[in-house]
């Protein structure tokens, strides 16, 4: 039995340089992991609820926990899909 992976969540907005590396980090992701869930949010269109952590971006959330404050490294975001229980915020 198989569960659905957690929803990546990336949250960019306009003027934030580190977030067109942001936008390229989820395509890579959508063709290595065409499995894996992720939507990109932009703030300046975005009208739902904000977490609480979002204090800057991007910001990467898996399903309810922030695991990376700015661009992790393909390899590192990767990881952290692949172990979604691994240990630390990754920021």
């Amino acid at each position: 039995m198989s569960t659905k992976p957690a929803i990546l969540r990336i949250y960019v907005s306009p003027g934030c340089a580190s977030c067109r590396t942001a936008r390229r980090l989820a395509e890579t992701v959508r063709r290595v992991r065409p499995g894996q869930p992720v939507e990109v949010i932009d703030l300046s269109e975005y009208n739902g609820p904000i977490p609480d952590e979002l204090v800057g971006t991007p910001t990467y959330r898996l399903g309810e926990v922030t695991i990376a404050l700015g661009n992790p490294s393909l390899r590192e975001l990767v990881h952290r899909l692949d172990n979604p229980q691994a240990k630390g915020d990754g920021c």
